[in-house]
């Protein structure tokens, strides 16, 4: 409460200006109702103790060029309760942030790769959840920097680890026709089996670059009684959504290709490099014609 006491005339020791202010305590819960509709809390002159953590669940598998949701609880172990609790996160350059939700959580502000947010309180053994929605660009491991304060504890850090694989929608991105079967360099591969065995969408080439390996499957005789076919596969196949399937058929006007896997005698896996290697089916030669593929899958809903 504010007062004000006015000069009188005439000047004296009893006639002159005075202004003060008292503070009264019953007015605390009502302030800091309304001010929680804002997402602050009335300072304490002598704040008690808090210890705020964060934790969060990163999804198992994100995706370049797809979008995912990051968690963050905010929890209050300590024996007082925390007021104005402030997370400020510091987003990588390879993640885009959509957008954000949370129960009376608040934004402060956000500068596109810094979002600071605030809350009124958390009372003590309480916990409160903010929700990122984001995207991401490009594929790597991207550090995500989360910082969290409150009136009753300092600053304290934490960074988390988000990794990114590559997708098709990502390296298909700049591509005139994005489709599968697409061939924006001519080089008669479609789109999608240049991603899995690892060509340049934008070069007329038949070879891996930088390994020189040939891109579309091979088949030899091993042994007199041996005919073995090699293709190039993604190391991460599976987490990228690739299924290689072996496929026969005994005709090709019309094909009638089949899962060919039981025929496989024995399977040899090569390396090329950390991304790809190369696997080797034999198959036991025989009199009829048998005619082989490699045929790709693609699923990135997982």
């Amino acid at each position: 409460v504010h007062s004000y006491v006015k000069e009188v005339d005439p000047p004296g020791p009893d006639n002159f200006v005075d202004t003060y202010d008292v503070f009264v305590p019953h007015y605390i819960d009502q302030l800091n109702t309304l001010m929680a509709a804002d997402g602050y809390h009335m300072t304490a002159a002598n704040p008690g103790t808090s210890a705020l953590a964060v934790s969060t669940a990163i999804p198992p598998l994100i995706r370049q060029g797809y979008s995912f949701s990051l968690p963050l609880t905010v929890t209050n172990n300590g024996p007082d309760d925390a007021n104005n609790v402030n997370l400020v996160q510091t987003l990588a350059p390879g993640i885009t942030l959509n957008d954000w939700s949370g129960t009376d959580w608040f934004q402060t502000s956000n500068t596109g790769s810094i979002l600071t947010t605030r809350k009124a309180g958390l009372d003590n053994g309480a916990n409160s959840t903010l929700t990122l929605e984001l995207t991401a660009n490009e594929a790597g491991t991207w550090p995500h920097t989360v910082a969290y304060l409150a009136d009753e504890s300092s600053v304290a850090t934490t960074t988390l680890s988000l990794e990114v694989i590559g997708s098709y929608r990502g390296w298909s991105g700049t591509l005139a026709d994005t489709s599968f079967e697409g061939d924006d360099d001519g080089d008669g591969i479609g789109n999608l089996f240049e991603y899995a065995v690892g060509g340049d969408p934008a070069a007329a080439s038949q070879a891996q670059p930088g390994t020189g390996l040939p891109l579309l499957p091979e088949i030899f005789r091993s042994s007199s009684a041996t005919v073995t076919l090699r293709y190039l596969r993604r190391t991460d196949a599976a987490p990228r959504g690739l299924t290689y399937t072996v496929q026969s058929s005994p005709v090709l006007d019309p094909p009638e290709f089949s899962d060919a896997s039981s025929l496989v005698q024995a399977t040899r896996i090569l390396a090329v490099d950390d991304d790809f290697e190369q696997v080797e089916n034999d198959f036991a030669t025989v009199n009829a014609p048998l005619f082989l593929r490699i045929q790709v899958h693609l699923d990135e809903s997982l």
